[in-house]
């Protein structure tokens, strides 16, 4: 096996986990692949099933077809354990990619924050990235989505507990896991991006970090690429600030409502020192009183018609 180093980088959807994976993926020696949310579920059935259940479990997965890639039987045949396996599909994908024997694997999936531990046990070279981002520019990024919450209560609620958990392992695991913000790297803060290389064990010359700056890490995958649009495109400082002309001033208010103590917490100002909370009526129309509503039915139809779009692409 070629790869030494794994790099997990996770936090709340829509912080930034993509834009980083592309960025830090970008030296020769790297591979970002696409989102793996199976990767522990695949571990454990090569451990428990071998290696004809693990391929087979591959073969069925959604998550795993979007990374378009063709697998080989031979290919696993002397793996002796699931983080071989994981691994050697991890080389391959590179290898189909151009990307021949890496050194580092880098995985973006957001929800590596609330498996990281779980990892460690099987993948104990890992390096861990908790990506924060302003809870405003998360909620005005993911309400027009087809997944996640549709209302700013919603969204306040989903933020609040996302980030708890990266905060919580910040905390008891500090020597394991590095916390940046989203928007500092944005900012081009070349202080924390140097920190942040210098934590991945990562060339953080003038050179390496204007590599890093330019991205191209990452091939996006065809299912997230509405979503990802600038992702290959480098830093870009402007998405910091977008969600001040996406949200109405009562969303701002009503998010600060919930989440502004959380906000402050981390170091983001809050634009109403006394938020109004909402009132019924609001609640009402967002679904949330007498009882929260998930019916959500335009975005489940939206969702499902991207799905059958990509596995036609496939």
């Amino acid at each position: 096996m070629s790869i030494g180093k794994v790099i997990l980088i996770g936090g709340c959807e829509r912080s930034g986990t993509t834009m980083l994976g592309d960025l830090i993926g970008s030296a020769a020696t790297s591979i970002t692949t696409p989102e793996s949310q199976f990767k522990l579920e695949l571990i454990s059935i090569f451990n428990n099933r071998g290696v004809d259940a693990a391929l087979a479990y591959l073969a069925q997965s959604f998550r795993f077809k979007i990374w378009r890639m063709k697998l080989d039987s031979e290919r696993f045949s002397d793996c002796t354990s699931g983080t071989q396996f994981l691994l050697r599909l991890i080389e391959l994908y590179a290898e189909s990619r151009g990307k021949h024997s890496p050194l580092t694997w880098i995985d973006h999936t957001p929800e590596n924050i609330n498996i990281a531990l779980r990892l460690q046990r099987h993948l104990p070279q890992i390096k861990i990235v908790h990506i924060v981002r302003d809870g405003r520019a998360v909620a005005a990024s993911v309400i027009p989505l087809t997944w996640g919450p549709n209302t700013i209560i919603a969204a306040a609620d989903w933020w609040s507990q996302k980030i708890a958990a990266g905060l919580a392992l910040s905390t008891f695991h500090q020597s394991s896991i590095f916390t940046v913000r989203y928007e500092d790297l944005l900012a081009g803060d070349q202080s924390q991006w140097r920190k942040l290389l210098e934590f991945l064990d990562e060339p953080s010359d003038n050179d390496a970090l204007q590599s890093v700056l330019a991205g191209g890490g990452l091939e996006v995958p065809q299912y997230t690429a509405d979503q990802h649009r600038l992702v290959g495109k480098g830093v870009v400082s402007a998405r910091a600030e977008a969600w001040r002309k996406v949200l109405t001033p009562r969303q701002i208010e009503i998010f600060e409502y919930y989440a502004g103590h959380l906000l402050e917490s981390i170091g983001y100002e809050r634009q109403y020192h006394d938020p109004r909370p909402p009132s019924r009526i609001e609640r009402m129309r967002m679904g949330e009183w007498p009882l929260r509503l998930h019916f959500r039915i335009g975005k489940k139809i939206k969702w499902i018609a991207r799905r059958v779009r990509t596995q036609g692409a496939i």
